[in-house]
């Protein structure tokens, strides 16, 4: 077998994998990274390739890896040719300690090798922005996970919470994704909605509710035991999780109190002020809070209803399965048409004019105060959930799928 021809640059890495020989199984093309060297403990490695392939990708350690050699092995597309290049920066707790680049070129359906060795003298470089990401196109970001994430939340672009299965909790700041250590549960994690940078709500599997009080994120008593889909904080301060068999609770203070609800599994849950909030669920249940009670409200239809969002009280989207949208104007609910038949998971925007939303096989739909127009997403993999916020639109779904559209 050819192999790729290796131009080293400098480049400090650590793997994330040990296997004796990473690209011996594998069909179709693998890069093999031997990494060797006397260095500190590292806990990540951010990876960014440019050239022949347009990829980020951030490998976490349970532990930091102290010893060397480390073997890992990279999937690439089989017909990919051409000189791939790459940027790698090593981090410890989130900060970089080392980095560099390098280049491989590669040939069609063959296995490509570096052996690389680390250098403590090499100073930190920030990985350089991903080519041929221009403004107004979605790209994906690097995600520490490959988790399937549920929901996505923050105040800013800088502070954005992101959650779902394995427990998976992330945050993103400035710098990037990272995972949040010490979550202290094991349930899968759906939703998650806030007040503010120090009080944000994370439900999901089993009744499990979080908070984060700015400082640790801590383990709330259950509200019930089943699985909880939608978390809306209100900004009065109450909190209202719904979920499987109808269930509704309110928490005020540290106290939770049962709402009842419709019997349906719940999905969502929104709200413009806390004497305005809806529900939406299966069999195109929506339900409607007026300060006092939850009272059914005509859907007409029985198409299950997933996410649900409103610029005001009197506009108001919610999306479902089999490409359905809804829209309340304060008087009625009124079906648009979205042009897609797959399911919409999501909903959010930044006004009545600009309004996302997101589901399976990448589907990504804008409303610009006159239709639901496609926007290409660059990926097939499912999305769950999306936030909009200073022109920044982001969505992430399975496999740890982030994508970004930056102004």
């Amino acid at each position: 077998m050819r192999r790729g021809g290796l131009l080293l640059l400098g480049l400090l890495l650590i793997a994330a994998c040990r296997p004796p020989a990473p690209c011996a199984a594998e069909e179709g093309a693998c890069l093999a990274l031997r990494i060797e060297g006397d260095v500190g403990p590292v806990d990540a490695l951010q990876l960014d390739f440019s050239g022949a392939l347009q990829r980020s990708h951030r490998i976490w350690f349970p532990q930091s890896v102290r010893a060397l050699p480390v073997l890992v092995g990279i999937l690439l597309p089989a017909s990919l040719q051409g000189t791939l290049l790459l940027h790698a920066t090593a981090l410890l707790q989130d900060e970089p300690v080392g980095g560099g680049v390098g280049a491989v070129h590669l040939f069609p359906d063959e296995h490509a090798a570096m052996t690389l060795t680390l250098d403590r003298r090499l100073v930190p470089m920030r990985p350089p922005p991903v080519q041929g990401c221009p403004a107004g196109t979605f790209c994906p970001e690097a995600a520490p996970t490959a988790a399937t994430l549920r929901g996505l939340w923050g105040t800013d672009v800088g502070d954005l919470w992101a959650v779902g299965d394995e427990a998976t909790v992330l945050r993103r700041t400035p710098t990037g994704w990272r995972v949040l250590s010490g979550v202290p549960t094991r349930a899968a994690l759906r939703a998650v909605d806030g007040q503010g940078p120090s009080s944000v709500f994370l439900s999901g599997h089993g009744g499990t509710v979080l908070r984060w009080d700015g400082a640790d994120l801590a383990l709330l008593p259950r509200p019930s035991m089943n699985a909880l889909h939608g978390v809306w904080a209100s900004p009065s301060g109450a909190v209202f999780v719904v979920g499987d068999r109808g269930e509704l609770q309110r928490r005020d203070g540290t106290t939770w109190s049962s709402l009842g609800g419709s019997g349906s599994v719940l999905l969502g849950v929104w709200g413009s002020a806390a004497n305005d909030a809806w529900i939406v669920g299966e069999g195109g249940t929506i339900l409607r809070y007026d300060g006092a009670a939850w009272t059914p409200s005509i859907s007409g239809t029985t198409t299950t209803l997933r996410g649900l969002w409103g610029s005001g009280p009197r506009d108001v989207w919610a999306v479902g399965d089999s490409g359905t949208i809804l829209h309340w104007d304060g008087t009625a609910w009124s079906p648009a048409s979205s042009g897609v038949q797959g399911t919409l998971r999501a909903v959010r925007g930044g006004g009545p004019r600009d309004v996302w939303a997101v589901g399976d096989s990448g589907t990504i739909l804008h409303w610009d105060g006159s239709r639901w127009r496609p926007q290409p997403s660059g990926t097939s993999a499912d999305l769950l959930a999306v936030w909009v916020g200073g022109g920044h639109i982001l969505a992430v779904g399975a496999d740890g799928t982030i994508l970004h559209r930056r102004p």
